[in-house]
């Protein structure tokens, strides 16, 4: 817990979450939108969405040496068309605590831009990408944080028992990752999955632990 002022002259005390927040350390990064105002886009997986392929990530996000990475909050939902029995389909979020991602390369990515939850505060200092197109460093698992997976069943061409695949995790204990570092998100199975996402996350200066 914190004590915290607020403009107002008030003071209450805060959760760790909220702390963050309102010292301008948060962010979100979003994956998938609304183009001119119609429809929603989505992004399909890698591997042409019929396999998670990680070194082309549909969310990818990194900090530098100097600086902690704190997952907080990860939300998908994925949509997909079974044509046999047995599809799988899948979504993962995992950490990297070996290495930042990449410089992203916006002809091979969709260069991300994460928003201050406090809004005009500080800018993200490192890393950001979505729907990646050319294999960067191959990440390497360190921590699962989320592995979402459902299974179709199909009776006949018309008959098909189809779970949802989505995700929602918000973790009551956070990893602090020291950087260099990354959370790599992805999507796909044997039936082509597309899908949207949003990854909220902290970024700390290391003297906070240190």
């Amino acid at each position: 817990m914190a004590i915290i002022s607020t403009y107002s002259g008030r003071i209450f005390t805060a959760d760790w979450k909220t702390e963050l927040l309102q010292a301008g350390f948060c962010y979100q990064v979003s994956v998938g939108g609304i183009a001119a105002g119609g429809a929603e886009t989505v992004i399909t997986g890698g591997g042409s969405g019929t396999t998670i392929d990680t070194d082309q990530p549909e969310l990818a996000v990194g900090v530098p040496a100097g600086k902690f990475l704190i997952p907080l909050e990860f939300h998908f939902s994925g949509r997909y068309i079974p044509a046999a029995d047995d599809e799988v389909e899948s979504v993962i979020l995992f950490t990297d605590r070996t290495q930042n991602i990449p410089a992203p390369d916006s002809g091979t990515s969709t260069v991300e831009t994460p928003s201050p939850l406090l809004d005009g505060g500080d800018a993200f200092s490192g890393y950001a990408q979505s729907a990646v197109t050319a294999d960067i460093t191959d990440p390497v698992l360190s921590d699962w944080l989320v592995f979402k997976t459902v299974q179709a069943e199909l009776h006949t061409a018309v008959g098909v028992d189809a779970l949802r695949l989505e995700a929602d995790w918000e973790p009551q204990i956070p990893h602090l990752l020291k950087g260099p570092c990354s959370v790599i998100g992805a999507w796909g199975g044997t039936a082509a999955v597309s899908g949207a996402c949003s990854f909220v996350f902290a970024e700390v200066d290391s003297e906070r632990f240190e």
